[in-house]
Protein backbone atom coordinates (compact mmCIF):
# COMPACT_ATOMS: atom_id res chain seq x y z
CA UNK A 1 0.00 0.00 0.00
CA UNK A 2 2.79 2.37 0.80
CA UNK A 3 4.40 1.66 -2.57
CA UNK A 4 1.10 2.53 -4.26
CA UNK A 5 1.03 5.80 -2.36
CA UNK A 6 4.62 6.63 -3.22
CA UNK A 7 4.03 5.92 -6.92
CA UNK A 8 0.87 7.99 -7.06
CA UNK A 9 2.43 10.83 -5.10
CA UNK A 10 5.51 10.92 -7.34
CA UNK A 11 3.22 11.37 -10.34
CA UNK A 12 1.39 14.11 -8.45
CA UNK A 13 4.64 15.80 -7.40
CA UNK A 14 5.78 15.85 -11.03
CA UNK A 15 2.55 17.59 -12.04
CA UNK A 16 2.26 20.04 -9.12
CA UNK A 17 5.17 21.10 -6.96
CA UNK A 18 4.37 19.89 -3.44
CA UNK A 19 6.45 20.88 -0.41
CA UNK A 20 8.38 18.00 1.17
CA UNK A 21 6.80 18.63 4.60
CA UNK A 22 3.30 18.28 3.16
CA UNK A 23 4.24 15.12 1.28
CA UNK A 24 5.80 13.65 4.44
CA UNK A 25 2.71 14.49 6.51
CA UNK A 26 0.44 12.82 3.98
CA UNK A 27 2.71 9.75 3.87
CA UNK A 28 2.64 9.51 7.68
CA UNK A 29 -1.16 9.84 7.73
CA UNK A 30 -1.55 7.26 4.97
CA UNK A 31 0.76 4.86 6.81
CA UNK A 32 -1.19 5.31 10.04
CA UNK A 33 -4.53 4.66 8.36
CA UNK A 34 -3.17 1.62 6.50
CA UNK A 35 -1.75 0.08 9.67
CA UNK A 36 -4.96 0.67 11.63
CA UNK A 37 -7.03 -0.95 8.87
CA UNK A 38 -4.69 -3.96 8.74
CA UNK A 39 -4.82 -4.29 12.53
CA UNK A 40 -8.62 -4.24 12.41
CA UNK A 41 -8.53 -6.80 9.60
CA UNK A 42 -6.33 -9.10 11.70
CA UNK A 43 -8.69 -8.84 14.63
CA UNK A 44 -11.92 -9.42 12.71
CA UNK A 45 -10.66 -12.12 10.35
CA UNK A 46 -9.51 -14.27 13.26
CA UNK A 47 -12.38 -13.57 15.66
CA UNK A 48 -15.22 -13.73 13.11
CA UNK A 49 -14.16 -15.97 10.20
CA UNK A 50 -16.47 -16.71 7.31
CA UNK A 51 -16.25 -19.73 5.06
CA UNK A 52 -15.44 -19.04 1.43
CA UNK A 53 -16.64 -21.71 -0.99
CA UNK A 54 -14.57 -21.39 -4.15
CA UNK A 55 -17.10 -23.43 -6.16
CA UNK A 56 -19.87 -20.87 -5.61
CA UNK A 57 -20.00 -17.23 -6.55
CA UNK A 58 -21.29 -15.03 -3.77
CA UNK A 59 -20.88 -11.42 -2.99
CA UNK A 60 -20.44 -11.74 0.77
CA UNK A 61 -16.81 -12.51 1.59
CA UNK A 62 -16.67 -10.95 5.05
CA UNK A 63 -18.78 -11.42 8.15
CA UNK A 64 -21.28 -8.77 9.20
CA UNK A 65 -19.34 -8.05 12.39
CA UNK A 66 -16.15 -7.47 10.38
CA UNK A 67 -17.97 -5.11 8.05
CA UNK A 68 -19.39 -3.09 10.94
CA UNK A 69 -16.01 -3.05 12.68
CA UNK A 70 -14.27 -1.79 9.55
CA UNK A 71 -16.85 0.96 9.13
CA UNK A 72 -16.33 1.92 12.78
CA UNK A 73 -12.56 2.14 12.27
CA UNK A 74 -13.02 4.26 9.12
CA UNK A 75 -15.40 6.65 10.90
CA UNK A 76 -12.90 7.01 13.76
CA UNK A 77 -10.04 7.72 11.34
CA UNK A 78 -12.14 10.30 9.48
CA UNK A 79 -13.08 11.96 12.78
CA UNK A 80 -9.44 12.18 13.87
CA UNK A 81 -8.28 13.56 10.53
CA UNK A 82 -11.23 15.98 10.42
CA UNK A 83 -10.45 17.27 13.89
CA UNK A 84 -6.81 17.86 12.87
CA UNK A 85 -7.90 20.04 9.99
CA UNK A 86 -10.84 21.67 11.81
CA UNK A 87 -8.71 22.95 14.68
CA UNK A 88 -5.73 23.60 12.36
CA UNK A 89 -3.37 21.40 14.37
CA UNK A 90 0.17 20.71 13.11
CA UNK A 91 -0.30 17.83 10.69
CA UNK A 92 3.19 16.32 10.50
CA UNK A 93 3.81 15.68 14.24
CA UNK A 94 0.29 14.38 14.79
CA UNK A 95 0.33 12.08 11.75
CA UNK A 96 3.78 10.80 12.71
CA UNK A 97 2.59 10.07 16.24
CA UNK A 98 -0.51 8.36 14.83
CA UNK A 99 1.67 6.26 12.50
CA UNK A 100 3.84 5.15 15.43
CA UNK A 101 0.75 4.38 17.51
CA UNK A 102 -0.79 2.47 14.60
CA UNK A 103 2.42 0.46 14.16
CA UNK A 104 2.31 -0.48 17.83
CA UNK A 105 -1.39 -1.40 17.49
CA UNK A 106 -0.66 -3.50 14.41
CA UNK A 107 2.13 -5.37 16.22
CA UNK A 108 -0.16 -6.13 19.15
CA UNK A 109 -2.98 -7.14 16.81
CA UNK A 110 -0.77 -9.53 14.83
CA UNK A 111 0.57 -11.17 17.99
CA UNK A 112 -2.93 -11.42 19.46
CA UNK A 113 -4.27 -12.94 16.22
CA UNK A 114 -1.47 -15.53 16.24
CA UNK A 115 -2.17 -16.49 19.87
CA UNK A 116 -5.92 -16.69 19.24
CA UNK A 117 -5.44 -18.80 16.11
CA UNK A 118 -3.12 -21.16 17.97
CA UNK A 119 -5.62 -21.57 20.81
CA UNK A 120 -8.77 -21.84 18.65
CA UNK A 121 -7.39 -23.29 15.40
CA UNK A 122 -9.75 -26.27 15.30
CA UNK A 123 -12.85 -24.10 15.78
CA UNK A 124 -11.73 -21.72 13.03
CA UNK A 125 -10.98 -24.63 10.69
CA UNK A 126 -14.48 -26.07 11.26
CA UNK A 127 -16.01 -22.72 10.30
CA UNK A 128 -13.87 -22.33 7.21
CA UNK A 129 -14.20 -25.83 5.75
CA UNK A 130 -17.35 -26.03 3.67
Amino acid sequence: MVLNFIGASLVFVCLVRTPLMLWTAVLAGYTAVSLVMMAAGNFFSVRYPIAVDLDKMRSKTTSSVATLGTIGVQVTVIAVMGSIFYWKLPVLPICTALALLAGWLFTISAANAARYTEAHGEEIAKLLIV
